[in-house]
This record gives C-alpha cells, sequence and structure tokens, in this order.
C-alpha cells in the first residue's frame, strides 16, 4: 500500500491517452466530410429550387422540360448503413450515400428507354491541403484497373449531377 501511495504520490503526472483512435466522424477529417455531405445536398437544392423559380418565370420553352419531368433532392435519411439522399432528374438519378467511414459513395443510375440503365459508382471524400479539406473526386471501376482523382468543390459537385440528371 505504501509503494502504490509512493509511486502515485512522486511518479509523472501525464495523463495517458487511450490507445484506441477516436471514430472517424469525431475527427476534424470526419467533421469535414459531413460538412461536405451537407454542403452538397444544400448546393443541389437551391440548384433545383432556382431552376423551379426560372420556369415559373416563363423561361424558354424550347429548353424547358416536359411536364412531370422536374428535378427532386430527397430529403436526408438515416440507413443502416450511414446517411443518405438522391438526386432524381428525368435522364437519371444519383444516390448519395455517406456511411461515416471517411469516404460518400455515390452511385450514378442512368435511365434508358426501357428501364433502368447502366450503373456506376463514385467515391467523394477530403483531403487536407494545408490548413483545410478539400473535396475529391475518385471514379471506381469495375475492371479492376486504377484510377485517379481529382480536386473539387461541393458546388462544383452539384453542377456534375445536376447536369447529369437534368
Amino acid at each position: 500500500m505504501l509503494r502504490r501511495t509512493a509511486a502515485r504520490a512522486f511518479g509523472s503526472s501525464v495523463v495517458h491517452e487511450p490507445r484506441m483512435p477516436l471514430p472517424l466522424h469525431q475527427t476534424s477529417r470526419g467533421q469535414a466530410l459531413s460538412q461536405l455531405f451537407s454542403e452538397l445536398q444544400e448546393c443541389l437544392q437551391s440548384r433545383v429550387g432556382c431552376e423551379e423559380v426560372g420556369s415559373e418565370l416563363g423561361a424558354d420553352p424550347a429548353t424547358s422540360r416536359p411536364h412531370g419531368a422536374r428535378v427532386q433532392v430527397t430529403p436526408t435519411r438515416a440507413l443502416s448503413r450511414g446517411m443518405e439522399f438522391v438526386l432524381r432528374g428525368p435522364r437519371g438519378q444519383c444516390r448519395f450515400l455517406h456511411p461515416m467511414t471517411g469516404w460518400i459513395l455515390v452511385t450514378v443510375e442512368e435511365m434508358a428507354p426501357g428501364g433502368p440503365g447502366p450503373m456506376r459508382n463514385e467515391m467523394i471524400s477530403v483531403h487536407q491541403d494545408w490548413a483545410r479539406y478539400r473535396a475529391i473526386l475518385k471514379s471506381t471501376s469495375s475492371e479492376g484497373r486504377r484510377s485517379g482523382f481529382r480536386f473539387s468543390s461541393a458546388p462544383q459537385l452539384a453542377a456534375r449531377y445536376y447536369d447529369f440528371v437534368a
């Protein structure tokens, strides 16, 4: 008993950190990715809102879409795999799944005349560039070959996916 008391009294006062790392969603990178997910959804919603206002103000009928063929962004919903929202349009749909593991999976599905068409997957992540995080877009190929990545931002990604489904 005396030995433990002396060791505590004269031992180091360093607080030991837990050996297990923090979950990704509690780190600054995880927070940056969650913020990118939210910003992407907000950019898509504002883009859809601007398009609806333009059609109400009498946009050019040659470029307008047929009645009922409009772009929609679903609200975020919680799944067992993570958080998800869907961007639907007349030419296809994009599913954005954020499983809180370090990336956002985007499933892009084209609409064919007979029903659903081909699908492709893309991954969005963040990379720390000095003091800030930048979005990275990476295509995944089913052929097993490596594909490159490119830096992007939430507004650029929103424009890319909106133009695909509209």
